[in-house]
């Protein structure tokens, strides 16, 4: 028996069938090579759940076509692991115990991973009020944990600052702080070359 086979457009049982037989059906001909036995038994499988749904959760079946009409028009071009995963997508829908409760789930999935509409700095996810950027930081040789560090931070529109160690700055106090900071620089370098190792 032929191990490459294609459940459509040719019955599955009739490709599944003896090799020969198969060869001298055009339809198979046509489409043989493309996807392994293991494929199209998960494929037929997918298609008997998915038939389930549509007989038994009409809504589900609905919110489902929805989304295979969309991701043909949004993901037209689209790389094949994003392509995958719109299909993984509509496959965990589909075979959900409460399926009819499952498109609230991923819709408030999706809403969680929605970047930032305010900042595009700004690294939190979801709904928000309170924003804040990824942090820079020193820290000293062996230490886990950083002597300065400093991020972007906001509470809302006209009310951005930079956090600063324990302080919030504003953008003329974080200034004078990177003054403060450029002189300490020197001066380290300073003591550096005290003890003879100067660049």
């Amino acid at each position: 028996m032929s191990n490459t086979v294609q459940t459509f457009p040719a019955a599955f049982g009739e490709v599944l069938s003896s090799g020969d037989a198969a060869l001298k059906n055009p339809e198979v001909t046509r489409t043989r090579a493309c996807i392994t036995v293991d494929q199209a038994l998960e494929a037929e499988e997918r298609d008997a759940v998915r038939r389930s749904v549509d007989d038994q959760f009409p809504t589900v079946a609905a919110f489902l076509e929805d989304m295979r009409a969309s991701r043909e028009k949004m993901l037209e071009g689209a790389s094949p692991a994003v392509v995958a995963w719109a299909e993984r997508l509509e496959d965990y829908v589909a075979g959900q115990p409460d399926p009819e409760q499952a498109p609230a789930g991923v819709q408030a999935a999706l809403q969680s991973e929605i970047r930032c509409a305010v900042y595009s700095w700004c690294t939190e996810h979801g709904q928000h009020d309170d924003h804040q950027g990824a942090p820079i930081a020193v820290t000293a040789p062996g230490a886990t944990v950083p002597y300065v560090d400093a991020w972007l931070l906001s509470f809302g529109p006209g009310a951005e600052l930079i956090g600063f160690a324990e302080s919030d700055l504003t953008p003329e106090q974080a200034r004078q702080e990177a003054a403060k900071l450029r002189v300490f620089a020197d001066q380290l370098e300073d003591l550096a070359d005290t003890l003879g190792g100067g660049r």
